[in-house]
């Protein structure tokens, strides 16, 4: 029997020896959650802001910076299925995220015990790199004495939607783990989402795009 092959790291060159779950769960596993907001998001009705900063594919030495919030309320009616919602049904936009992603359905356990929607998304486009951008986020984010702001570095700006799975699976796993004895949910054995199924695609909601130099 032949060993297990090593797994790829990321890459922004997608060729045919990539698989659709292997170059996610890279791109799931290189996602950096740089700061969490500090408060929680499970009890009652929580808004989940964030900053998302990654290299644009198409010109590497420049970045694309995304911004918004997520709205997350527990589901009163669970879906027969338990499925949560898709990448595209949340986001709603075609400009940035990769056409691939669209019907992929969000990757966390938790996904179809609440209710999930997107606010104010932004897209800006910047002439510098994106460790530049992320020093000007973190020193905005300082300046205004901002405390309820995720920041997120993705590999490949095109799949935000991807970083920000995991993102929200963080933030949705440190709350349910502070649930009492007895109460707390079984540990997610999915590790990335490679696994998610996806389901016919759906047309969304547009966004502000601008760009800066």
């Amino acid at each position: 029997m032949r060993p297990p092959r090593p797994a790829k790291p990321y890459t922004r060159r997608v060729d045919s020896e990539w698989t659709d779950p292997e170059f996610l769960g890279a791109v799931f596993a290189q996602t950096e959650i740089v700061r969490k907001p500090l408060t929680g998001i499970i009890t009652g009705y929580h808004v989940l802001p964030y900053i998302l900063v990654g290299p644009e594919h198409e010109r590497p030495s420049h970045a694309v910076e995304v911004r918004g919030r997520i709205k997350v309320s527990p589901r009163l009616i669970i879906a027969a299925g338990g499925d949560g919602p898709t990448y595209g049904d949340l986001f709603g936009e075609r400009e940035l995220m990769d056409r691939r992603l669209v019907a992929r359905v969000f990757s966390f356990r938790y996904a179809s015990k609440v209710m999930l929607e997107s606010e104010d998304l932004t897209i800006r486009r910047h002439e510098h790199d994106s460790a530049r951008q992320l020093e000007r986020v973190l020193d905005e984010l300082a300046r205004r004495e901002v405390i309820d702001t995720g920041v997120i570095v993705s590999p490949d700006a095109r799949f935000y939607p991807v970083s920000l799975d995991r993102f929200i699976r963080e933030m949705l796993e440190q709350e349910f783990r502070a649930e009492p004895a007895g109460r707390s949910a079984r540990p997610d054995r999915r590790a990335s989402p490679a696994s998610s199924r996806s389901r016919p695609r759906r047309r969304g909601g547009g966004l502000r795009a601008g760009r800066s130099r």
